[in-house]
């Protein structure tokens, strides 16, 4: 993927502006050809036969990296629909079909993914660094203060509870950043600095207000990345251990305002390898056709956007945006009293 520069991905080619620049013109011999899973395969050989114990000659078929195949399971490539897709796993993976690369849309961050899909298509990709592991540490929270008062209780449990709580907090108590991870953030922006916060904090604030700004936070960092790749599609699907939380697709729906819609199936991303293999093989015409009989029967029916809540959603969006701006010299301050204090201590 870094071997591309931002203008040349539509070539489908290696970039030699960007190998010289990595300094990698006398290893280029080692790159392998660009190749589409659909289109191409080859059989396997004898030595990697004997190595891995598969028959001599079983077809082998390029099967993309796991966002691409995910989103190809989830209708992706379904040229009626041309939904977006966001994974909620412990990062938030959010994808937009573009038909070719004049759909491309660049930001002057210079952020995410441009991932080449079968024929002509792409994938435009942004991913904020952490989604459902902000949701993963507040059960850590919750889990800390139970045993801190001498009473059982595990993750697993807490969560089971989280949805109920959500459902009846008052929308919008409070506004969450949802960059908790060590490393920051990186998409729609990069700031290795970035750190979650909560604001607008009062004694009205209970643990439900503090639950529901998260999720609440977590959907904002979505639109944030849909919006850095233009307009929002019409239709979105969500996969995802998160993706589970029927309040957080709730919430995902409105403050989108698109409906959102999953599909019943486990590990996506085998699932989409297996279609483009199914492609190749003469099994469907194309992923279009593949899409039709393996991923529309299995959806969802749609969340559709609370009518209510949306508007809430729209007013609070900006905030959001001009927050996250106002705390990044904090970021920056706090980093750096952070390194001073590590050293000392080191010292």
């Amino acid at each position: 993927m870094i071997l591309f520069d931002d203008l040349g991905f539509g070539s489908r080619a290696y970039s030699d502006a960007v190998i010289s620049a990595l300094a990698l013109d006398g290893l280029r011999h080692l790159l392998p050809p660009i190749v589409d899973g659909s289109e191409t395969a080859h059989s396997l050989g004898a030595a990697a036969a004997a190595e891995t114990g598969l028959p001599e000659g079983l077809t082998v078929c390029l099967g993309y990296m796991d966002i691409v195949t995910s989103g190809i399971a989830s209708g992706l490539c379904d040229p009626h629909t041309r939904p977006g897709l966001s994974i909620l796993g412990s990062t938030g993976v959010h994808t937009r079909f573009a038909a070719g690369a004049d759909e491309i849309v660049l930001n002057p961050d210079r952020t995410g993914y441009t991932v080449a899909l079968a024929g002509d298509a792409f994938g435009q990709v942004q991913t904020n660094m952490a989604a459902a592991i902000n949701i993963d540490w507040i059960a850590g929270i919750a889990r800390d203060v139970l045993h801190a008062g001498g009473r059982p209780g595990d993750s697993a449990e807490i969560l089971a509870g989280f949805d109920e709580l959500v459902a009846g907090a008052r929308p919008g108590a409070v506004t969450y950043h949802p960059y908790i991870a060590t490393t920051g953030e990186r998409g729609p922006f990069s700031d290795p600095c970035a750190r979650a916060s909560f604001t607008g904090l009062d004694r009205s604030v209970g643990w439900a207000e503090l639950l529901r700004g998260v999720y609440e936070g977590l959907a904002m960092a979505a639109r944030d990345c849909y919006a850095a790749m233009g307009e929002t599609p019409a239709e979105i699907r969500v996969a995802g251990g998160a993706a589970r939380s029927a309040q957080l697709v709730h919430i995902l729906a409105a403050t989108l305002n698109r409906p959102v819609r999953a599909v019943a199936r486990d590990e996506a991303g085998a699932a989409g390898a297996a279609m483009i293999a199914a492609v190749q093989s003469g099994v469907f015409a194309s992923l279009a056709e593949a899409d039709a009989a393996w991923v529309r029967p299995l959806l969802r029916a749609p969340v559709r956007p609370d009518p209510d809540l949306g508007p809430l959603y729209d007013r609070l969006y900006p905030a959001f945006r001009e927050g996250r701006a106002l705390m990044q010299p904090l970021w920056h301050s706090q980093a750096r009293n952070s390194q001073s204090s590590t050293r000392k201590h080191i010292t």
